[in-house]
């Protein structure tokens, strides 16, 4: 790089290894986007939070200007100690005099052989990366409608990965908005079942002894395998507000869910809900069509 003309204080850097590391020197993140100053804004957060993992001091122009060398091109001007340019990107060095020189990364790295800058560096580097991802996000974000927004915040494992595919590609297929829409939508008509159903009462105390009726809806079956083969199970809720769970019986084995199941059976209490328990042996089953 040609060294522009100064008549100022001129540093030493014939011997680089006079110069010791001392900070990174940062004054905004190296972008030609329009919305720049919201990267920096966005970037100086992520700095300051990361601070302890950069490994060194970050310095912005104030900083910078403050430990600078009196009469110095940075001191006069904000510009590169060894050059004389312009730069939004640097290091700052010092040497044994305490004097501190700021220069650009370019001049620290190729031109002046100072390298000890450059593993932070390479970590502020992605921060900045980082920084610019985060705000193309936001703006997708931002653009998006009402309802689209809402579906891509909705709490379920599949919205959550496809969210974060948004938020690394600010855009997703018409198949993955439909998938959204289509969870969001069970969801919700889950949700309204759930909130027609009655209020859940606790098992009767009488009824964990012996073997009683019960007479409920059955709610939904499912087929487990065990040690003995392949056994239908199913969820009953009872006429009096609990639910039950066990083995159902053969004769129950043409009923569907919403039919009227009644049977006799021993029935155990849940140790984590009271409103909950298990069914065995179930004998003298009869459903209704509903």
């Amino acid at each position: 790089m040609k060294s522009i003309q100064f008549n100022g204080k001129n540093l030493d850097f014939s011997n680089p290894e006079n110069w010791t590391f001392s900070a990174i020197v940062m004054f905004s993140a190296p972008t030609n986007e329009d919305y720049a100053d919201m990267i920096n804004e966005m970037l100086d957060e992520m700095v300051y939070a990361n601070s302890g993992n950069i490994g060194c001091d970050v310095w912005d122009e104030t900083t910078a200007r403050a430990n600078a060398v009196p009469g110095s091109r940075f001191a006069n001007r904000s510009t590169c100690d060894h050059c004389g340019a312009h730069f939004n990107y640097g290091a700052a060095y010092v040497n044994a005099q305490g004097e501190y020189a700021i220069v650009g990364n370019i001049c620290a790295s190729n031109n002046l052989n100072l390298s000890a800058h450059q593993y932070a560096d390479k970590r502020v580097r992605s921060l900045v990366k980082s920084a610019k991802s985060r705000v193309k996000s936001e703006l997708a974000i931002s653009k998006l409608l009402p309802n689209r927004l809402a579906a891509l915040n909705f709490d379920h494992h599949i919205c959550n990965d496809i969210r974060s595919n948004f938020r690394q590609y600010h855009s997703l297929s018409l198949k993955q908005w439909a998938l959204v829409k289509k969870i969001v939508a069970q969801a919700a008509e889950i949700a309204a079942k759930k909130a027609l159903e009655p209020t859940p009462l606790a098992i009767p105390s009488n009824m964990l002894d012996g073997r009683h009726e019960v007479t409920g809806e059955l709610l939904a079956t499912k087929t487990e395998e065990g040690y003995y083969g392949y056994t239908v199970k199913m969820l009953v809720r009872d006429d009096r507000g609990f639910k039950v769970w066990g083995t159902c019986p053969e004769s129950l084995s043409e009923a569907d869910e919403g039919d009227k199941v009644s049977f006799f059976a021993a029935i155990q209490a849940s140790n984590d809900d009271e409103c909950f328990g298990f069914f065995r042996r179930p004998t003298k089953a009869t459903f209704q069509r509903l």
